[in-house]
C-alpha cells in the first residue's frame, strides 16, 4: 500500500511541475464528458430535414437556430 501512495505522490508532483499536462488532462476530460452526454447535449438528428422551420432564429427548440434545410445547427 505504501508503494501506491508513493506512486500517486510522484504523479501529483509531475503534474505540479508541468501545467501543460494538467491542461491536457482537463481538455481530455471535457471531451470525454461531452461524448458521454452527447445524446442530452444535442438530442436532434443532424440529418433530419424540416423545411417549415428553415432559417429559424435561436429558440428553445433549436438553441443555435436552423440552416437553409431546417436542420438543427447545434
Amino acid at each position: 500500500m505504501a508503494s501506491a501512495t508513493i506512486q500517486l505522490q510522484d504523479i501529483s508532483r509531475s503534474f505540479r511541475r508541468n501545467p501543460l499536462a494538467v491542461a491536457g488532462v482537463v481538455m481530455a476530460t471535457v471531451l470525454v464528458l461531452c461524448a458521454v452526454f452527447a445524446p442530452w447535449i444535442a438530442p436532434r438528428d443532424p440529418a433530419y430535414i424540416d423545411l417549415p422551420t428553415r432559417l429559424s432564429p435561436p429558440s428553445t427548440q433549436h438553441w443555435f437556430g436552423t440552416d437553409e434545410l431546417g436542420r438543427d445547427i447545434l
